[in-house]
């Protein structure tokens, strides 16, 4: 009887943050949504250092295909959100604008050389949970947000920010979570 050897098969690598990391396995879990842009799944990734084991569940974006939207090709571009939320970022730290943007966002390459988002995975708040203080309060700093991207350059789609539990703080604010609708705008 022979055994064929299995074809080691290409690392996954996920690229972003302070540099590109190396996991282990990602797990596809169960649908979280979707939209004309693509669909969101549960992302269960396994990333190993040395021989600790470490399981986070993150969320996965997959993109529909391009050839619909021919105008609209950010909407359905990873690797142009992916840029922007890069260049986002980096203006955000050099100018310190203290815009919200979703924690942990990367780029996963595919077998057939399409590309996925990794993102944090998050919680909505549902209006009427939280206090009128700390409601008004977010809506304030989301204008705020929306004004100093519109004042770098930036045009801003209607479901780019989702009101989501901040980490540190623990109020609801409104985060940058869909890059599809942040376009740097040509002067």
């Amino acid at each position: 009887m022979l055994f064929r050897r299995k074809k080691p098969s290409k690392p996954i690598v996920l690229k972003g943050g302070r540099g590109d990391v190396v996991v282990e396995k990602i797990r596809q879990g169960r649908r979280l949504g979707g939209n004309k842009e693509g669909v969101v799944h549960n992302a269960y990734v396994t990333v190993r250092k040395g021989k600790k084991r470490k399981k986070i569940v993150l969320a996965e974006k997959k993109f529909r295909k391009k050839k619909q939207w021919p105008g609209l090709h950010h909407l359905r571009d990873p690797l142009a959100q992916f840029e922007t939320m890069r260049g986002l970022l980096e203006l955000n730290r050099k100018k310190g604008l203290g815009l919200h943007i979703l924690p942990t966002i990367r780029l996963r390459e595919m077998d057939d050389s399409s590309y996925r988002l990794i993102l944090t995975r998050f919680k909505e708040y549902k209006f009427g949970t939280k206090s009128v203080s700390e409601m008004i309060e977010a809506e304030e700093i989301h204008k705020r947000d929306r004004k100093v991207l519109k004042e770098n350059g930036y045009s801003l789609g209607g479901d780019c920010f989702s009101l989501i539990k901040d980490p540190e703080t623990g109020k609801p604010r409104w985060f940058i979570t869909d890059f599809g609708g942040v376009v740097k705008v040509k002067p």
